[in-house]
């Protein structure tokens, strides 16, 4: 298992160009590719309901905010246009609480998010970054054919094997 920074494992999918280190570079380079991108949607699976919390609370929180200032004017209203203080108050008191509770699960919620995100953003990038070395390390051991070959022709090696019975 290749590990990314100390903190990711990078297995299977990159195996796979392992095994196949003969074929072209350009498959190489798919064969990597695909397995990053079988990777992406692990990381990012719960970061849309991250995302959803951080911006729908504040929507609750004015919602309640909203009902909370129509039981304070529904108070006004029973009460034909005059009412003390204590009465508003329910209404006011209920307005403030649901924005706060909107604001209060909103704001971790969205750094939560924020930093979850850019933590994907970076293994993605490592995830990158070492499936071009895998691909670099398997086609840059190959030997070059052609210019210069250290094994011996085959007419040699058969001599060699026939000195060598004698």
């Amino acid at each position: 298992m290749l590990r990314l920074s100390g903190t990711m494992r990078l297995g299977g999918n990159y195996a796979t160009s392992c095994r196949k280190h003969d074929a072209p570079r350009r498959e190489l380079r798919d064969i990597v590719q695909e397995a990053a991108q079988l990777e992406v949607p692990k990381l990012e699976r719960f970061l849309p309901v991250l995302a959803t919390i951080a911006f729908l609370t504040p929507l609750l929180g004015l919602l309640g905010t909203v009902a909370g200032m129509i039981d304070a004017f529904g108070t006004i209203a029973s009460s034909g246009g005059y009412a003390t203080v204590t009465e508003l108050s329910g209404g006011v008191y209920k307005s403030l609480l649901t924005t706060a509770a909107g604001l209060v699960v909103a704001t971790p919620t969205f750094v939560a998010y924020s930093y979850l995100s850019s933590r994907v953003n970076t293994m993605m990038h490592d995830m990158e970054r070492a499936g071009i070395e895998i691909v670099h390390m398997l086609t840059e051991s190959r030997p070059i054919s052609g210019i210069i070959s250290f094994q011996q022709p085959d007419e040699t090696v058969r001599e060699i094997e026939a000195r060598q019975d004698l």
